[in-house]
C-alpha cells in the first residue's frame, strides 16, 4: 500500500496481504541503490514477499513484483488517483493484523477490473461508490438491506454492478457516509 523511510536506507512497508491482513514490515537497507529489494518495493505494487517474525515485528528478506499498478493505469490517471483513494480509506479502517480473505479477494478482483475500465468520470465515480460500498460491507459496516446486500461483489460482478448502482447511487451514498460517521474515523 505505501511506505514509509527510517533512517538513512531503512523502509517501512505497508502490505496488504492475504494470509495476515495488513502487515507493517521493516525493508533493510532498501533505499541503497545496490539493494536487491529496491525494484519491487515501490507504491502500488502487487507481488509476492518474504516476510521473518523479527524481535521488534516483521523483517522483508525478499520480494517479487508481479504488477506496478501505477504503470498499468497510467501516471496522472484517474484510476490511479482513485487508487489511490482506495489506499488511504483501507489504511483508516484497517488497524494491524487481521486476516480477510474476502477483503483481499475484493481488492484483488478490483485492481483487475479497474485495468480495463474506461477514463470516463461518470463510469470512475460509479466504480468507486461502488468499490467503497463492498470494502464497507467486507469490514461489516453495511446494514442488512436487500438493496445494498445485492451489489455486494460474491453475487453481481463490476459491470453490473455500475449498472445497477446507477439508479440507486444517492442512497447508497447516504448508507456510505452513515457507515463513516458510525465508524468514528
Amino acid at each position: 500500500m505505501t511506505s514509509r523511510n527510517n533512517g538513512l536506507a531503512d523502509r517501512s512497508i505497508y502490505i496488504f496481504t492475504e494470509e495476515l491482513g495488513l502487515v507493517i514490515a521493516k525493508a533493510r537497507s532498501s533505499r541503497e541503490i545496490r539493494s536487491k529489494l529496491r525494484g519491487h518495493l515501490q507504491e502500488c505494487t502487487q507481488g509476492v514477499f518474504s516476510l521473518v517474525r523479527g524481535k521488534a515485528g516483521w523483517i522483508l528478506v525478499g520480494a517479487e513484483s508481479l504488477e506496478h499498478w501505477d504503470k498499468n493505469f497510467g501516471t496522472g490517471s484517474e484510476r490511479l488517483k482513485l487508487f489511490v483513494r482506495i489506499s488511504v480509506l483501507l489504511s483508516r479502517f484497517i488497524n494491524g493484523e487481521e486476516q480477510n480473505k474476502r477483503l483481499y479477494g475484493l481488492l484483488e478482483s478490483a485492481l483487475l477490473s479497474m485495468r480495463d475500465l474506461s477514463e470516463d468520470n461518470l463510469i470512475l465515480s460509479e466504480f468507486e461508490t461502488l468499490f467503497v460500498l463492498r470494502i464497507l460491507d467486507c469490514l461489516g459496516y453495511v446494514e442488512d438491506k436487500p438493496f445494498l446486500k445485492e451489489l455486494s461483489f460474491e453475487k453481481i460482478n463490476w459491470n453490473e454492478g455500475i449498472q445497477k448502482i446507477k439508479p440507486i447511487k444517492h442512497d447508497v451514498l447516504v448508507h456510505i457516509n452513515r457507515a463513516f460517521k458510525e465508524s468514528h474515523l
